[in-house]
């Protein structure tokens, strides 16, 4: 059949049409995915988080993280998002949920808190958090290539016996280098020796002294073979409360030199002493404790409590408090809020068995000079139940944020009605 011009002239057209299309299409595509590919994400809520690569998950200059103050009031990490509501939020459903998350960090006040065997160790100043990280080799820094296998790794790990220090005490440094994560076979490495510095007032560190590890056998699979002893009193004179630095320099035949470093903390002056004298007695339905202090400084202290049951092995409360002491002997009291006895179940007598603080803001890096931890076993009187306080806890301010939350929420919810 023979085409005419003016049907031929047609089909080629929509042809032409047809692929203009399918261009047009495929372009539309690109755009859309490569805006996708290259869209930054504003929104920590809505982020889709680069994959962290082998190599930056390798730490090959280890730095021991500070332990941070727990602050008073604080609660399972509550406080600090339960505050007074600052900002509308977009539906009554999450303002409800910080509602009640407010409520249960002031269920006991705002200096009690129930004592968890996890809070035990946060709690204490004097308790030094290890880092074990791996060790990267020279081949898999250059070809990118990571062993997998956990028992052909080495680890590495610099610590101490404690995190705190007064006065004349010494404390131990350990090194630890070894193979497999189960076998933990010693690696023996040559040590440069360790140099020592101090924490000044402008927030740099300057060097004090040089420390020299000694190889021993450890005392446990994986505990540090290089270790040396270093007395922070006989080479700091004056006053001083803050951070004591250790870097240490090590390499593996055939390795690159690692430099590896931890922090610890060193008050040279003690500002004040728990004395031992010790009291206790049930007020409007919480219990209070009363102890005595040998002060040496005026000022404001952060002082913790830590009570146990009868038995003194199971956990029950601590509390938080921030007093102004001034010099001479004096006392401080710590609340124990009556409901959490009650909710817990727990009659007395309790055990208060360990005592800690330090002087706030008496340097301006570190946590500022901490006083000598009271470790003992004082046991109250034989309280019941019945006489603590079956309320939560309730004061004006806490009234006025729980007011506010509520208007927040009727407002809210009169738009989600509309």
């Amino acid at each position: 059949m023979t085409i005419t011009p003016t049907r031929m002239n047609s089909k080629v057209i929509k042809y032409i049409l047809l692929w203009c299309a399918v261009i047009l299409v495929m372009i539309v595509l690109l755009f859309l995915i490569t805006k996708s590919r290259g869209r930054k994400y504003e929104n920590k809520n809505d982020v889709k988080k680069n994959p962290v690569t082998k190599a930056s998950q390798n730490i090959q200059y280890n730095r021991t993280p500070l332990i941070k103050n727990i602050p008073i009031g604080s609660s399972d990490g509550l406080d600090g998002i339960v505050s007074a509501p600052q900002q509308i939020h977009k539906d009554s459903k999450s303002v409800k949920k910080l509602l009640e998350l407010y409520k249960k960090s002031k269920r006991y006040g705002y200096n009690t808190f129930k004592l968890t065997e996890d809070m035990v160790d946060v709690l204490n100043p004097n308790r030094f958090h290890p880092v074990t990280a791996p060790f990267t080799t020279k081949e898999e820094s250059e070809n990118g290539q990571f062993n997998d296998d956990p028992e052909e790794r080495i680890f590495f790990r610099f610590e101490t016996d404690r995190f705190s220090f007064i006065e004349d005490e010494k404390l131990e440094v350990r090194l630890a280098i070894y193979k497999g994560e189960k076998t933990k076979k010693p690696v023996k490495a040559a040590l440069s020796d360790v140099v020592v510095f101090k924490n000044n007032k402008t927030g740099t560190f300057e060097k004090i002294s040089t420390l020299s590890l000694g190889e021993y056998s450890p005392r446990f699979p994986g505990d540090g073979q290089y270790v040396g002893n270093f007395q922070p009193s006989i080479f700091i004179k004056d006053e001083f409360d803050g951070y004591l630095k250790f870097l240490v320099k090590w390499q593996i035949e055939g390795e690159n030199p690692t430099n590896t470093e931890l922090l610890v903390h060193y008050t040279k002056f003690s500002p004040a002493v728990f004395n031992g004298k010790i009291r206790d007695e049930v007020i409007d339905g919480s219990l209070k404790i009363t102890v005595g202090l040998n002060v040496e400084k005026t000022g404001k202290y952060i002082l913790t409590a830590l009570l146990y049951d009868s038995s003194g092995k199971i956990t029950v409360a601590y509390s938080n408090i921030s007093v102004q002491l001034t010099s001479g002997e004096t006392e401080a009291t710590f609340p124990f809020y009556g409901m959490l006895f009650r909710d817990l179940g727990v009659a007395g007598p309790y055990k208060l068995k360990r005592l800690s603080g330090y002087l706030s803001g008496a340097s301006t890096y570190g946590k500022g000079a901490l006083l000598r931890d009271w470790n003992g076993n004082y046991s109250t009187q034989p309280y019941k139940i019945e006489e603590f306080s079956d309320e939560a806890y309730s004061d004006p301010d806490m009234q006025g944020t729980i007011s506010a939350y509520e208007k927040q929420i009727r407002e809210l919810e009169a738009k989600e009605n509309q």
